[in-house]
């Protein structure tokens, strides 16, 4: 019998079977679309995202950054959190800088917006910044911080392995004459030095093309090709899996329950708040051995919350993970949801459901064989 799904909760949940360096793993996932309400508890919405199998982009352009990235992945070692949207004036008045804010919990991070400008070579052969224009809306994207391909590279095959896609970097500061500079900044660290590499702002997920992500998986050289492909390297950190800024990655990952924030970044709420509704998610493997049932809990974490202020929708999305080279391709899953404030429901409850599941595939199963011998015989 292949691998079965029980799905006990109303939203989204799938499996798939994946190889890490020569070990068999099963693979839980869970997804939860949320609407989300100012100054309220965000709630489930009619209409629940399914599993995105690739990258959503932020633009048409054939480089260009990720907006929603793909849920196929078999493990993070921490918590996304991740944020899209726009930078809006308060007021709705023209501004030529503010301040945008994205937090969930005690994790909060703050990006610096400034109106167009662009990089001027003066009569002294110095660089100078143009006055920055006034806006009303920004997009918070990595097209708009620092990064980019070389001006100063006449090929275009020269870029910002950090990010591509931005503006502001260049090997030679003359060829940044009359280029646009970066509209995203660190609030901290203002961008003053011309010469100086910059870390791109964003709330968005860092591709899994460009550093520091890339260098996380691993080294693929003359070596690895003899003797290890098409298995990972030896030096392949898991931490590749997460795409989140380093500074929005959580250790020990997500309840459910945490308050989200925005500033600036809704048109009609400058200062949102929202708290996520206390949704976990449950899940058991449930397989027969020599006709005895056997049924694990498979510990299943939020690893990932994607914040959509242009729609305001909420993506939280939990993982398990089965380890064993004793997997045989017909278990059984059973994925449920519960609510964090009410007690949780006990273990036995779930066995008990998986149990008969698979007692009733094992009748139909050995009424089907039997009935192959019977006719095979006659």
């Amino acid at each position: 019998m292949p691998h079965q799904l029980i799905n006990l909760s109303p939203y989204i949940a799938e499996y798939l079977p994946w190889e890490i360096k020569g070990r068999d793993f099963l693979v839980v996932i869970a997804k939860v679309t949320l609407d989300l309400k100012p100054d309220s508890r965000a709630v489930p919405s009619a209409d629940q995202a399914p599993l995105q199998a690739v990258d959503v982009p932020n633009t048409e352009n054939d480089l260009t950054s990720v907006r929603y990235e793909g849920d196929f992945v078999p493990y993070k070692a921490r918590a996304d959190i991740l944020c899209a949207g726009q930078a809006f004036a308060p007021g709705g008045r023209p501004v030529s800088q503010c301040d945008v804010q994205f937090s969930v919990g005690d994790r909060i991070k703050n990006i610096r917006v400034v109106g167009d400008r662009n990089l001027s070579l003066s009569s002294d052969n110095r660089l100078r910044l143009t006055k920055a224009k006034p806006f009303t809306a920004m997009p918070l994207i990595y097209e708009n911080a620092f990064g980019g391909v070389d001006p100063a590279d006449e090929d275009g095959y020269r870029f910002y392995a950090y990010n591509p896609v931005g503006k502001g970097y260049s090997t030679n500061l003359k060829k940044l004459n009359g280029q646009p500079f970066p509209n995203l900044e660190d609030p901290e660290r203002p961008i003053t030095n011309f010469k100086e590499l910059h870390q791109p702002m964003g709330f968005g997920p860092i591709s899994y093309a460009w550093q520091p992500r890339l260098k996380k998986a691993g080294t693929y050289d003359d070596q690895w090709m003899e003797s290890i492909s098409p298995e990972l390297p030896e030096d392949f950190d898991s931490g590749y899996y997460n795409c989140a800024p380093a500074d929005q990655q959580i250790d020990g990952y997500l309840k459910g329950d945490e308050i989200i924030r925005t500033l600036n970044m809704h048109v009609n709420h400058p200062e949102f708040k929202t708290k996520l509704p206390g949704i976990t998610m449950r899940a058991f493997i449930g397989r027969t051995v020599d006709k005895q049932i056997k049924v694990e809990n498979i510990k299943m974490k939020l690893d990932t919350c994607w914040v959509d202020m242009d729609q305001l929708k909420c993506n939280l999305v939990w993982r398990g993970i089965k380890a064993g080279n004793d997997l045989t391709g017909d278990e059984t899953i059973l994925v449920a949801d519960e609510k964090l404030q009410n007690r949780p429901v006990e273990n036995q409850f779930y066995v008990d459901e998986l149990t008969a599941k698979l007692r009733e595939q094992q009748q139909v199963y050995d009424e089907a064989n039997d009935a192959e011998i019977t006719e095979a015989g006659s």
